[in-house]
């Protein structure tokens, strides 16, 4: 399940399995790589946050974004070395360097995103070889939706939901 908070955070759960939220400005960071137009290749990175300790939610409040050392194309994106940089960076600078990562997210040239086969190797791998604090929260943005997806060792990828692109869109431009 996928909601938008008064605040305009992105909460979602899976039953009592486990929680989280997506800030507002992460959002908003991360359709700015939506590929509407033919031309737009695939982008990602990793998601960046901290874990709740009351709760154990998953905050996802900044993430790494595509650049040098990336390889994408119109259905195709790799992460280079450089995310993981900049995500040591940006955790060593946290708040009491209580940061983690909590994620990976990237773009489809879909309406409706669904991860491919590649996506689920990827998943897999990162599952198997994680130095994550949690379990793996997934993002995939589509044109017309963001999907969600959470998963941890030994279970497979469990699809949360989907939330509109233009209702987040619509979100960043009452920001303004």
């Amino acid at each position: 399940m996928l909601r938008m908070s008064s605040n305009h955070n992105l909460i979602w759960a899976v039953d009592s399995f486990a929680c989280g939220s997506i800030s507002s400005s992460t959002l908003i960071n991360l359709l700015k790589y939506v590929q509407f137009q033919r031309e737009d290749d695939e982008s990602g990175g990793v998601l960046l946050g901290y874990i709740d300790a009351s709760t154990n939610g998953l905050l996802i409040e900044n993430a790494t974004f595509p650049g040098g050392g990336d390889i994408s194309s119109r259905t195709s994106f790799f992460r280079s070395h450089r995310h993981q940089q900049d995500a040591n960076k940006w955790i060593s600078q946290s708040l009491e360097k209580k940061g983690t990562q909590l994620g990976l997210w990237h773009t489809h040239p879909e309406k409706t995103p669904l991860p491919s086969s590649v996506d689920l190797k990827d998943y897999n791998n990162v599952v198997r070889n994680s130095i994550l604090n949690s379990g793996i929260t997934y993002i995939i943005i589509g044109t017309e939706t963001l999907g969600l997806w959470y998963g941890e060792e030994p279970q497979k990828l469990m699809f949360v939901g989907y939330y509109g692109v233009n209702d987040i869109i619509t979100l960043e431009d009452s920001n303004e």
